[in-house]
């Protein structure tokens, strides 16, 4: 039942400490208030009654019995009685607690979130950045739709943005993204999947020797410049290959240069050309496709240099002119008045004893009493003579072979390095439609001890297969045969082997 006429005294009844549901302690000389009802947040019972919390509560104007009114009595979470005698949670913000505002929630009101000033956000543990912005408490240290003041709002490409203490920062990139400059204005500006200089993770850029680089989540090669190719397919070194220079990729990835007779060969501009021939023989007809095909050595139209033919009568031989009788060894020889003289020792020859009769009679290329010439002898720490050097060797004396070397069988057929290395190496005949070969010969001639298994080729230079090999682009070695059998029997020089073959030397 409603406390009869406490209504119609209205606030200003709460002057009066009893007539405001206020009374004191039972203990002596103590006093203790107690308001009835209990004071709403925000505001502390005092003598004259509720009063808001740091100050007074304006008891002048006119209000509803705060609780009283109603009947039965309000209380619980609808403590207050209003105009209409509903028991409602609040009837002025004020009754609200900090952060809450008092509204009409139908025909009552309600404590919802929200303010309408500073104030109402402000409270005991609420950080003092905390302000009214849009009719809700935020805190402006850290709210990114309101950083360090109400409508400041922090916004970062490609980013989620941000407010720490007061001030907007790039926060955490969107993945796939990076703030490389370290620019929080511009937010996470880097594309990591397509920007070549930060390429997966900032300032990881794509430098591919000799390309133009592109990323797509890894660095790739999107052009070469002029004059080179990405022959391999590996992007990590660029395009690597020299297509004016590379006689392996002469003019194009794969097109190499093949293996001509008695020559070596090179690009140059993009196309194949000679780059020297082998000892005594000349190219007289400027064809790179047949080598260097005279043998200046013996050739009388063609003695020691293209066009120099040999006078009635005489023959070439060491690349001079001289008598048919005249057959000094390793050198060449004039015949005055038929008599024949010695005239200069082949390259790698020498004459050693000062006897014309018997020729150049020492290789310096491999005496090793005479390495290089004579009278040079190889010392105990190098006692094998390499080339015309002082060498400790690795096949009796010699270096390997290099790639490419070539050589002449007895029986007149050409063959081609196509590996080599201290314990083994692997010849093929020159070009294709193979010959006759001594290859126990040929190997024991390149400082090997022995030969091992041959094969056919099927036409092919340094190949199984038919294809566009040779020794600058192998295929795959397959040496099924045994050499015990050799298909063209035994002469006198050893083993012989034909018909498109290749063979392996060993140590």
């Amino acid at each position: 039942m409603r406390t009869p006429g406490l209504a119609s005294l209205g606030w200003l009844t709460l002057l009066a400490p009893l007539a405001a549901g206020c009374g004191g302690s039972s203990l002596p000389g103590e006093t203790t208030l107690v308001c009835q009802p209990a004071c709403p947040a925000g505001t502390h019972c005092a003598a004259e009654g509720c009063v808001r919390d740091g100050a007074p509560l304006d008891l002048s104007a006119g209000s509803p019995d705060r609780g009283g009114g109603c009947d039965p009595a309000c209380g619980g979470a609808t403590p207050l009685c209003n105009p209409q005698q509903q028991c409602v949670a609040c009837l002025v913000d004020v009754d609200c607690p900090a952060g809450q505002v008092c509204k009409a929630v139908g025909a009552a009101t309600a404590c919802v979130a929200g303010c309408s000033d500073d104030g109402r956000c402000a409270g005991n543990g609420v950080p003092l950045t905390t302000r009214c912005c849009g009719g809700q408490c935020v805190d402006t240290a850290s709210d990114s739709g309101n950083c360090g003041a109400c409508g400041t709002s922090c916004v970062a490409s490609n980013a989620t943005a941000a407010c720490v203490e007061s001030a907007c920062t790039a926060g955490a990139c969107q993945p796939g993204w990076g703030d490389c400059n370290n620019d929080p204005s511009d937010g996470c500006e880097a594309n990591l999947r397509v920007d070549a200089a930060n390429c997966g993770a900032c300032a990881t850029s794509c430098n591919l020797a000799n390309a133009v680089a592109g990323c797509a989540s890894g660095c790739y090669v999107a052009g070469c410049r002029f004059g080179f190719d990405d022959c391999n397919g590996n992007a990590q070194d660029g395009c690597e290959a020299s297509v004016l220079s590379d006689a392996k990729n002469c003019g194009g990835c794969g097109a190499a240069c093949g293996a001509v007779p008695h020559a070596t060969v090179a690009c140059n501009n993009a196309r194949c050309t000679l780059s020297g021939c082998s000892l005594g023989f000349l190219d007289c007809n400027g064809d790179p496709d047949d080598g260097c095909e005279v043998n200046g050595g013996t050739d009388a139209g063609n003695c020691g240099a293209c066009g120099k033919a040999c006078p009635m009568g005489l023959v070439c031989r060491g690349s001079q002119c001289t008598c048919p009788m005249c057959m000094i060894p390793n050198a060449s020889s004039l015949c005055v008045n038929n008599v024949c003289l010695l005239d200069k020792c082949n390259l790698g020859f020498a004459n050693c004893d000062a006897n014309d009769n018997n020729g150049c009679e020492v290789d310096v290329t491999s005496d090793k009493a005479n390495c290089g010439a004579c009278g040079v002898a190889c010392p105990m720490d190098a006692p094998f003579c390499v080339d015309g050097a002082c060498s400790q060797g690795c096949l009796m004396g010699k270096e390997p072979p290099k790639v490419c070397d070539t050589g002449n069988d007895r029986a007149g057929t050409q063959w081609v390095i196509c590996e080599a290395d201290c314990g083994m190496a692997w010849l093929s005949h020159a070009k294709p439609g193979g010959g006759s070969f001594h290859p126990l010969e040929i190997c024991n001639g390149l400082g090997y001890s022995s030969w091992s298994g041959w094969a056919g080729t099927t036409g092919s230079v340094c190949g199984t297969n038919n294809g566009n090999t040779s020794c600058m682009n192998p295929g795959k070695p397959s040496f099924v045969n045994s050499p015990n059998n050799p298909n063209m029997g035994i002469d006198q020089f050893g083993p012989v082997i034909g018909n498109t073959v290749e063979w392996q030397c060993i140590k």
